[in-house]
């Protein structure tokens, strides 16, 4: 199987890991650090267990100055529809996930082109709409894996679709058509 050695972040944050968008706190991989475009694997740990320290500092301390909000129950109607919609089909969560995993080693790895990245969307579009909705639910086990295979769908895509929006080679971004 292939192996990303790092995705390269981009998430800006401030000195409090916050994102531009409140509450929303990052580090790691997820955020834009300090080494750049050709950082090697494994340089992101001293920063994680820093960064991470200090995410969880100030999100408890946001979580504690924001409080509790009272949840309307029409809020949980669109995600409960969706979580309606997996069904008892044959196919696990993880055959979705293999067959992601297969898909972005080819086209979302080391080298990329506008037909790799287009064919790639075009997978992810069809697990979503095919395979994922057939994904057998036997218990919450099930429900949570195929909560996080969705996440996975989704994060893939967003990855794609920015290399497809970077139309030029910088770091270990590397587009064979620029």
């Amino acid at each position: 199987r292939l192996a990303a050695h790092a995705i390269n972040g981009g998430i800006r944050i401030n000195e409090q890991t916050e994102a531009t968008l409140r509450g929303l706190f990052a580090v790691g991989e997820v955020a834009a650090g300090p080494h750049g475009a050709d950082r090697l694997g494994g340089g992101m740990v001293t920063n994680c267990q820093v960064f991470g320290a200090r995410a969880g500092r100030f999100a408890g301390k946001h979580a504690l100055d924001a409080g509790r909000r009272k949840l309307r129950p029409e809020s949980l109607e669109l995600p409960l529809a969706r979580l309606r919609g997996y069904g008892q089909g044959e196919r696990g969560a993880e055959d979705v996930l293999v067959a992601l995993q297969e898909a972005t080693g080819a086209g979302l790895m080391v080298t990329r082109s506008e037909k790799s990245l287009q064919t790639l969307i075009a997978k992810i579009r069809e697990l979503k709409a095919e395979w994922l909705p057939q994904a057998r639910i036997g218990d919450a086990a099930t429900l949570r894996r195929a909560i996080e295979v969705e996440n996975s769908l989704l994060t893939a895509e967003l990855m794609a679709r920015a290399a497809l929006m970077r139309r030029e080679s910088r770091g270990s971004h590397f587009r064979q058509d620029y």
